[in-house]
């Protein structure tokens, strides 16, 4: 998992599709339906997607 440090000195964690599916309890077509619809905010780092795992703390709330 990749991780970035914001300018708070707080790391920022970054998930797989994979580990969101599992997070979530979702399928994959699930998570590109929350994508596709705005409530999830995907990131692109090469030919890989991660999503923050803070927005997705967010989302359950929202969910």
């Amino acid at each position: 998992m990749p991780e970035q440090n914001t300018s708070k000195g707080q790391t920022e964690e970054y998930l797989t599709r994979k580990e969101v599916c599992q997070m979530l309890k979702i399928a994959y077509s699930t998570l590109y339906e929350y994508t596709k619809a705005g409530k999830l905010k995907k990131f692109g780092l090469g030919r890989r997607v991660y999503y923050k795992r803070s927005q997705i703390e967010e989302a359950l709330i929202e969910i």
